[in-house]
């Protein structure tokens, strides 16, 4: 499992021209590979055993999302809190693959589970191009800041919060262009 990381800059290095199978049962893994391989040349895909009458058992294959297309899923079926806790995981998915691809210093701290968003968002704020504009203008990082105090981080927890749906689909909105401001290229 140690070279799960060095695998993958060997797959798009070596193999970029090749289909590829890559099956795994662990989860951790599935969500790094989902993290660091471009989703517009890969296609990730989900199999599950299901169980109908008689215990009889079925293969269940489903097309697997990004977080951002997970919360506007459950947000068009009125899920409120899991289409914010959804918005949250793409937010924070952005930032890190952001980071990892420009190689934006973070805060070093010494259990790395112990790194929050805002560790990641502080650091993408100050980014700037190699023309010198930043990443995130002040506009956007006013929208995303709003959207985490009143959307992304009380709807993560159990609290009861108010929610209003015109705030979700505006936060969904503001993580779409952050996405876009940070990846260009990805349309």
């Amino acid at each position: 499992m140690s070279n799960r990381l060095p695998l993958i800059d060997i797959l798009k290095e070596k193999f970029s021209d090749y289909q590829i199978f890559l099956m795994t049962y662990d989860r951790e893994w599935y969500e790094i590979l989902k993290q660091r391989l471009d989703s517009r040349t890969w296609l990730f895909q989900e199999l599950y055993r299901g169980v109908i009458e008689d215990d009889l058992e079925i293969p269940i294959w489903k097309q697997d999302k990004d977080y951002l297309e997970k919360a506007v899923d459950y947000l068009s079926n009125h899920e409120l809190k899991a289409s914010a806790v959804y918005l949250r995981n793409a937010f924070e998915v952005i930032l890190k693959q952001f980071c990892n691809d420009n190689k934006v210093k973070i805060t070093y701290k010494e259990e790395s589970k112990k790194l929050t968003s805002d560790d990641f968002w502080q650091e993408v704020r100050k980014a700037k191009k190699t023309n010198g504009t930043l990443y995130v203008n002040q506009l956007l990082a006013f929208d995303v800041e709003l959207y985490r105090n009143i959307i992304m981080n009380p709807l993560s927890h159990s609290r009861i919060t108010g929610v209003f749906r015109q705030e979700i689909v505006d936060a969904i909105a503001t993580i779409e262009k952050l996405k876009l401001a940070l990846f260009p290229n990805n349309k």
